[in-house]
């Protein structure tokens, strides 16, 4: 899979508790054709993304795609990852295209931090 976007970051963790982060994201995902027609291929789904902080920051991650409406073909994959942005330890969700997906995608997103 080729990566489409790095959707969000996030700081792991806070101040008084780095670890135990839990995030809830509410994503609408819809695709646009090559010539600027919209295509039938909708997507919107909830996405939670949780570190149980058992095995440091960077392992122990868990991902649970849930509450999925599609119209016609998914449009995007997701996964979680772990790494540093500005010196700071993140998390990032990243989109990956489909298969079949071609076109412009676009998505909107909610984020609900609880830590």
């Amino acid at each position: 899979m080729v990566l489409f976007d790095s959707i969000d970051n996030f700081a792991s963790g806070t101040s008084t508790n780095p670890q135990n982060t839990i995030v809830e994201y509410l994503i609408q995902v819809y695709q646009q054709n090559s010539d600027g027609s919209w295509t039938d291929d909708y997507q919107s789904q909830k996405i939670l993304l949780a570190h149980r902080g058992t095995g440091g920051f960077g392992n122990d991650m868990l991902i649970q795609e849930y509450a999925m409406m599609l119209r016609n073909n998914k449009v995007i994959d997701f996964t979680m990852s772990y790494g540093s942005t500005g010196g700071v330890n993140s998390y990032f969700l990243n989109a990956f295209r489909a298969s079949g997906i071609s076109g412009t995608v676009y998505y909107k997103f909610t984020r609900t931090i609880l830590a």
